[in-house]
Parts: C-alpha cells; structure tokens; sequence
C-alpha cells in the first residue's frame, strides 16, 4: 500500500490517522524508512508518545485540537499556488475523517485507504478534488512479493520492533511476553508494533 499504490517518497510529507494501530504504526515504519517527514494522529498522551518514540516527527491528539488546525499549524494551509498541506494521507479510518483529509492535501497529493474502521458510508466536499487535484487511492491488501520486501529490513537486522497485546503486555517473537507473562498475541497483517529501532541501512534494504 505504502510503496506500489502511495508511492511514499523521501521528501513527503505523510499524515497517518489512526496511527497508532497495526496498519498505522506499520504506515509510519515505512514512511520512516524511506525518509519522509510523519504527521501521525492519536488520541491519548500515551499513543502519541510511542508514536514518537517510533520515528514520528509530528503528533496530533485529535481528541483535544482539530486535526485539520493542528496540521495547518505544521506545514500551513494548503493554497492552489501549491504551498501548504501535506503529500500524502493514509485513512484507514473512514466516516467522519474524509472532509478534514482533503482539506489538509496540497495541490497533487495523494490519498491512500485499505479500510474504515470507523464506518464505510462518508460524505466529501468533491470541489476540493478537482481544484487541488487530488488523487484518491484504494489498497485491497499485499500482494506474498510486497510483504517479502517490506520484511528485508527485518531480516537484515536493521528493524528490531516490538509488539503490544490488547491487554498492554509486551510482546516478543511468536507472541512470548517480554515480561514472563504467558500467552499469546493477536496481530493483524501489520501486527501492532509499537517501538523500534533503526539504522541507516534500513532504507537501503528496503529499497532493493
């Protein structure tokens, strides 16, 4: 989603909703990797700090400000000259999130979605489309070659990351307690990764 339909490049300026889930934290590891700069959005103190402790430069505790003020603030509103706004948004979080999303795009930048957890059904404001030229892209998942290449940086030893289960343990590989807890660790595709650690020659990997 992020490379073969968003095209996430080094100097975007990405904003993640809902990014402290699995496919959100995912989002930000990835957009981090290739060296853009990354607005990610939570809603309590304590998401917003792990975000930042993954590599996110900016975060929005959009329970407490309007997100759409709050990234106005950081990279300016998005003008039909060009400046302002953002490169590229990720929202996988559907009704009620849309409007603001395009209000924060700079002129030619791109939307990518694989999903709505906070409904399907949502209204846009369609002039903001044709007059920033927007480009609205849809993600029905990875193809077995996208998540090998996504987990090159892992495996060459550049990623080290961590899991948490809904119930807050922390979680090491194959779902083993990182505190001596027993139990297992439910993940979706991204798995819900929380921290990590990085090097240079991440991107590298990556990029092969």
């Amino acid at each position: 989603m992020m490379v073969t339909r968003a095209q996430v490049r080094p100097d975007d300026v990405v904003l993640i909703l809902g990014a402290s889930g699995g496919v959100g934290t995912a989002c930000v590891l990835l957009a981090k990797l290739v060296g853009a700069t990354v607005i990610a959005c939570a809603n309590n103190p304590d998401k917003l700090r792990r975000l930042r402790e993954l590599g996110a430069d900016h975060v929005v505790n959009y329970a407490e400000q309007s997100m759409r003020e709050a990234v106005w603030e950081i990279v300016g509103k998005p003008r039909v000259t060009g400046t302002g706004g953002v490169d590229l948004v990720v929202n996988c979080t559907g009704r009620g999130t849309w409007i603001d999303s395009l209000r924060c795009m700079k002129v030619g930048a791109r939307l990518v979605t694989c999903g709505a957890t906070a409904g399907f059904e949502e209204q846009i404001d369609i002039r903001y489309v044709w007059t920033f030229e927007h480009n609205l892209l849809g993600s029905n998942g990875w193809r077995r070659s996208d998540i090998t290449r996504v987990d090159r940086p892992r495996r060459a030893g550049h990623l080290a990351a961590r899991h948490r289960s809904s119930h807050g343990a922390r979680r090491g590989p194959r779902g083993r307690a990182l505190d001596g807890s027993p139990g297992g660790v439910r993940q979706d595709r991204a798995g819900a990764v929380t921290s990590a650690a990085w090097t240079r020659g991440a991107r590298t990997a990556f990029r092969r």
